[in-house]
C-alpha cells in the first residue's frame, strides 16, 4: 500500500493546525506518495508498532493522508524543503506532548496490570482470620513488625485518645486508695502552762495513810493530857 499527502496535509506542514503529536508528525513527513506502508514503518525504527499504526490511523482519519489506488511507476517522491521540516517537527509550547521511544499508553498499562497482580495476592482485611491480624510476621533480617494491613486499619487518633483516657482513670483510681488508706488525724490543741497549773490545783491531794495515823495519834495524846487522873 502507498500512501500520500492530502492537500490538508501539505498545509498542515506549514500551518500545523491539527494539533499533531511528535510521532504523528514524523509519519506525516515520511509519506511522500511513492514509499510504501512498510518502507515507512522501517524508516520510523524509534516507534512502536502499535504507536506507528495508531499515528497513521490518525492521519487517516483527519484526512492528512489517503492512499494511492493507482500509484505511477515514474512518480517521483513528493519534495518538503529541509527548514519546513525543521518547523514542523519543533517542539511549541502549545503542540501536544509525546515520547518517541516509549509508548506511556502502554508503560501505564504495564504499570497497571503490576498493579492488580500485587493485590490480587494480597487479601482483603475482611477476609483474613483473626489470628493472622493479631500474630507478627518476620522478614529477612529476623525483626517482627506488624502486617501492613493491621497498620492501615489503626487509627493514631484514636490509639492517643485511648491512652489518654487511661492514664486519666488509671490516675484517679490511685488517689481515691490513696485517700482510703490515709489515717484520720484528730486536730489537738496545746496543753498551755496556766492550764497545767489549774489541773494541778483541782486535782485531789492523795495523802498517805500514815500522815493519817500520826493525826489521830496526835488528836488522842492532846486529849488525854487534858482529861484529869
Amino acid at each position: 500500500m502507498i500512501f500520500q499527502r492530502t492537500h490538508t496535509g501539505r498545509e498542515e506542514i506549514h500551518e500545523k493546525r491539527h494539533g499533531l503529536t511528535q510521532s504523528e508528525r514524523l509519519v506525516l513527513i515520511m509519506v511522500d506518495g511513492v514509499t510504501t506502508y512498510s518502507d515507512v514503518r522501517k524508516k520510523l525504527p524509534v516507534l512502536r508498532d502499535e504507536r506507528f499504526a495508531r499515528a497513521f490511523n490518525t492521519l487517516i482519519k483527519k484526512e492528512l493522508i489517503v492512499e494511492v489506488f493507482m500509484p505511477v511507476a515514474d512518480q517521483s517522491p513528493e519534495a518538503v524543503e529541509r527548514s519546513v521540516i525543521d518547523r514542523f517537527l519543533q517542539q511549541d509550547p502549545l503542540d501536544p506532548v509525546t515520547i518517541i521511544i516509549h509508548d506511556v499508553e502502554e508503560e501505564l498499562g504495564e504499570a497497571r496490570l503490576r498493579t492488580d497482580t500485587i493485590s490480587a495476592g494480597v487479601p482483603h482485611p475482611s477476609i483474613l482470620p483473626e489470628a493472622s491480624l493479631q500474630t507478627a510476621t518476620s522478614d529477612a533480617t529476623g525483626e517482627s513488625f506488624t502486617p501492613p494491613l493491621v497498620q492501615l486499619a489503626m487509627d493514631e487518633h484514636h490509639i492517643a485518645l485511648a491512652d489518654s483516657l487511661t492514664s486519666e482513670l488509671r490516675e484517679r483510681h490511685m488517689q481515691g486508695r490513696h485517700q482510703a488508706t490515709k489515717p484520720l488525724r484528730r486536730h489537738t490543741k496545746p496543753v498551755t502552762s496556766s492550764r497545767r497549773k489549774e489541773e494541778t490545783l483541782q486535782r485531789p491531794t492523795n495523802w498517805p495513810y500514815w500522815s493519817i495515823g500520826i493525826g489521830i495519834a496526835f488528836i488522842a495524846g492532846f486529849v488525854a493530857a487534858k482529861l484529869p487522873f
